[in-house]
């Protein structure tokens, strides 16, 4: 598998080329427009032309152009706010008020300013002062759809969701901005954990406008929060089939196909995410993970390296390798990866476990002990860590203290058949308890049948006495 598609050199070479070709574009428009407008002062083409890269984005170009408007006239406040508002879209959120001061100082009363404060404020997180603006205008026209749009933004940023539905809704029932209104709503349901709610405005906002992938894509999200993976991943399909590179849909595909099991077919989208971002760490770390479900160690063991490579604190994926190694029974190169795994975040109780489990291999059982106690410590609560803690103890001969690790599994899943029996077989072979262990045989049978079969190989010279007759007949 080629998880690098994609020459480094060669990117890093055409990203060079596009910023000259970009650099000489500029400067051809800088010779060509100072002439032109020295000679013919056409501010209607520049004005033109900063519109036209502004609303394309392009940067460079439209501060050149706006640039060009101000120092002709520097007392119209349009091209001040014109120029706050694309610093505003580039994240100069500084630069941007400054602007917007210049345009106040020439026309302090413009709701058209005071749209662009609030917008700005919210962006840095002045959020009161955000509303302040945003008011203002409502003061001066309460039906201004924008800013009772923005002023829902705001509130939902402060966390004040049921103001910012009551402003989605007001636009809503207007018939105003109403697919921007349905889309922050559904947002606003989603932080709210009100997960049917915000189906139904992702819903009517599908039916107006059937391809926005964006909206297909939240809806999988909040599908996959309800469990429902299969609906979840027709979302992200609907929202793929609009936009076949959206990157994130495909990594939250492989993530619902990994939950249902589908390891092949989380195999598939996780490939395509790395098409797209060959360098993301979680995908190539996922696809290790699904690779290890189908045992296909030498993939996983590749994908979890080259995690590594890419991030070297990345401790998620240096379990993963020790995992390889555990299921390649190469017990010390496992433990290796653990102890690094550990180095840089001590508290992951799974890593822990596993830790213990390879230094049980190893007959490491002091160091064993020492890690499931860290385990235990970190996880209190999972019955299948106090079990193999508890054998390890009984196999160290600690017979109490294994007898009180059992008692912990028992207490955390108390229809934990395993547990039973192996309390059983330290009452009778450490305690010699013969009736309590029977009793106890009894039930775990009656929980897991299966179990019988081992009874009558752990308990092979035992069976035969008096006190079990009943229980295997």
């Amino acid at each position: 598998m080629n998880l690098y598609p994609f020459d480094e050199f060669e990117e890093q070479n055409d990203a060079k080329n596009d910023d000259n070709n970009k650099n000489d574009d500029i400067n051809r428009l800088n010779e060509i427009f100072r002439d032109s407008f020295a000679n013919s002062g056409n501010l209607e083409t520049i004005e033109e032309l900063a519109n036209y890269y502004f609303e394309r984005d392009r940067f460079e170009e439209a501060h050149y152009f706006l640039d060009l408007l101000i120092e002709h006239l520097p007392y119209n406040p349009e091209y001040w706010i014109k120029k706050g508002m694309l610093y505003n879209n580039q994240g100069k959120f500084e630069e941007a008020l400054q602007c917007y001061d210049e345009a106040s100082k020439l026309n302090p009363i413009d709701t058209e300013l005071y749209l662009n404060y609030g917008i700005t404020y919210g962006n840095i997180g002045a959020l009161e002062k955000s509303i302040e603006y945003l008011d203002k205008i409502l003061e001066i026209n309460e039906d201004n759809y924008e800013a009772i749009f923005h002023k829902g933004v705001t509130y939902q940023k402060m966390g004040a969701y049921e103001e910012a539905i009551d402003m989605f809704n007001t636009l809503i029932e207007k018939n105003q901005m109403v697919k921007d209104a349905l889309y922050e709503l559904g947002f606003c349901y989603d932080l709210m954990n009100e997960l049917d709610e915000a189906i139904k405005c992702y819903d009517r906002y599908i039916e107006i406008d059937p391809y926005n992938y964006t909206v297909w894509y939240n809806r999988g999200i909040i599908l996959s929060r309800q469990g429902k993976f299969y609906s979840a991943i027709e979302s992200y399909d609907y929202a793929l089939s609009i936009k076949s590179d959206f990157s994130s849909a495909w990594y939250n595909k492989g993530n619902a196909y990994t939950i249902l099991l589908r390891f092949h077919q989380a195999i598939e989208a996780y490939k395509e995410v790395l098409k797209l971002e060959p360098y993301d760490v979680s995908t190539l770390h996922n696809l290790g993970n699904a690779f290890l479900e189908i045992d296909d160690i030498e993939n996983a063991i590749n994908c979890f390296n080259q995690s590594i490579k890419i991030d070297p604190t990345n401790y998620e994926s240096y379990y993963g390798l020790g995992c390889c190694y555990d299921y390649q029974e190469k017990y010390r190169k496992a433990l290796t990866q653990y102890k690094k795994a550990i180095a840089i975040y001590p508290d992951s109780a799974n890593i822990w476990y596993a830790k213990a489990d390879t230094e049980y291999n190893l007959g490491k059982i002091s160091d064993a002990l020492t890690s499931y106690r860290m385990a235990i410590k970190l996880d209190s609560y999972n019955a299948e860590l106090w079990l193999d803690y508890a054998d390890t103890l009984f196999e160290a001969g600690m017979v109490e203290e294994s007898l009180d690790a059992i008692n912990n599994a028992i207490k955390n899943s108390n229809n934990f058949a395993l547990a039973f029996y192996e309390k059983a077989r330290i009452l009778y072979f450490g305690l010699n308890e013969v009736e309590e262990a029977v009793m106890l045989l009894q039930k775990a049978f009656n929980l897991d049948s299966s179990l019988v079969q081992s009874f009558y190989i752990d308990f092979a010279e035992a069976k035969y006495k008096a006190e079990f007759k009943n229980l295997i007949n």
